[in-house]
C-alpha cells in the first residue's frame, strides 16, 4: 500500500504506539486507546500486523484489548516470546491510588498464553507508583522488566527494580514478589 496500512481505524483517540518483530518480518503494535474512555478511561490494544502489511489471521481489524480495567492503563514495552508471540508490558492504574506493573503474553494466533491470567499477570504491585518500564526477552517465553519508583523522602528519592516474569505468567522462582531493587 502506497500509503501504509492502517493498525486502527476505531473512533476516538489512538496515540504513543509501540512496536516489536514478530520474528517472520511482520510487527506487533500496541498503543493507549480511548474509545471505550467513558467506561474504562485508557484502554491497551495491540495488533499483529503480517509481513505484506495486512492483519494477521484471528486478530480483530481494531486491535486485541490487552488491558481495559476500569482506570487508565498505558502500554510501555513489548517484548518478543521468542515463539512468534509477544509479552505486553503495561502501568496500570486500576487501583485507583497508584500505577502498578502487569504484563501480558499473547500467542501469534491473538489468544492469551495458556497458564496467563486474562487481565494480566502482576509484575508489581508495591505502594507508590511505577514508572518507566522497560523489558527484554529471557529467551525462554518470558521476560525481564525494569522500572522506577519515585520515593519522596529517601535521599535519591528514585530506586530502579528488576522482575523476571517467566513464560507462564509467574514471577520467577527466587525472585522476589514486587521485583529486585537494583539501585536506589
Amino acid at each position: 500500500m502506497p500509503d501504509g496500512a492502517p493498525v486502527c481505524t476505531a473512533p476516538n483517540d489512538q496515540y504513543s504506539p509501540q512496536l516489536c518483530t514478530d520474528g517472520a518480518g511482520g510487527a506487533y503494535i500496541a498503543w493507549p486507546d480511548l474509545r471505550n474512555y467513558s467506561v474504562s478511561g485508557v484502554d491497551v490494544y495491540l495488533q499483529h500486523i503480517l509481513a505484506d502489511g495486512t492483519v494477521a489471521p484471528g486478530w480483530p481489524l481494531n486491535g486485541l484489548p490487552v488491558a481495559t480495567e476500569p482506570g487508565p492503563q498505558y502500554v510501555a514495552v513489548l517484548v518478543p516470546d521468542g515463539e512468534g508471540g509477544v509479552i505486553a508490558g503495561w502501568e496500570d492504574g486500576r487501583s485507583l491510588t497508584n500505577f502498578d506493573l502487569y504484563a501480558l503474553r499473547i500467542t501469534a494466533e491473538g489468544a492469551i498464553a495458556a497458564g496467563w491470567p486474562a487481565s494480566g499477570a502482576a509484575i508489581c504491585l508495591a505502594p507508590d507508583s511505577q514508572y518507566g518500564l522497560v523489558g527484554c526477552t529471557d529467551g525462554r517465553g518470558g521476560a525481564f522488566f525494569s522500572w522506577y519508583v519515585n520515593r519522596p523522602g529517601l535521599p535519591s528519592n528514585t530506586d530502579i527494580f528488576l522482575q523476571h516474569i517467566d513464560g507462564d505468567g509467574n514471577v520467577a522462582p527466587g525472585w522476589p514478589v514486587d521485583g529486585l531493587p537494583v539501585e536506589g
